[in-house]
């Protein structure tokens, strides 16, 4: 929507059998995860077009973020967190985000982390929340834009 062009989404039994389309031609482009298209990447068998995150993926700096190459303020990125039930006192909430984040930065964990792709960020339970309401926000738009029912 963003870039303006018209884009039939075809959906695949999972990321293997997207790639199969691509690979065999029955589909144009794929949106997959760096590390699961390494393998084909390097092989010369697919081409990166461009990340879909804000900044350039470490495992791939020479390809460009998408809102670089013509598509300014484009960003999708998948995310994780740890989550409580409601109701768990602050003190046992600080104390378990202090040990995530220790853990999510230590050498070993960062490597890992990194060498599937991923960026560890590691915040406070606030800026959490307030990421998880700016997604919530951001999608929200793109579903009523795009007339998206669920089936």
């Amino acid at each position: 929507m963003m870039a303006k062009i018209d884009v039939l989404s075809v959906g695949y039994n999972g990321t293997g059998a997207a790639q199969i389309g691509v690979l065999t031609g029955d589909c144009d482009l794929l949106f997959g995860n760096v590390p699961s298209q390494m393998a084909h990447l390097r092989s010369g068998k697919v081409r990166a077009i461009g990340i879909t995150t804000s900044r350039r993926s470490s495992l791939l700096p020479d390809v460009p973020a998408i809102s670089e190459g013509g598509v300014p303020g484009f960003e999708v990125d998948s995310w994780f967190g740890w989550l409580a039930p409601a109701g768990t006192p602050p003190e046992i909430v600080e104390k378990l985000n202090k040990e995530i984040v220790r853990i999510v930065h230590s050498p070993d964990m960062k490597a890992r982390l990194v060498a599937e792709g991923a960026e560890p960020v590691g915040s406070t339970p606030a800026d959490f929340v307030k990421h998880m309401k700016s997604e919530t926000a951001k999608w929200a738009k793109v579903i009523k834009a795009a007339d998206i029912k669920s089936q």
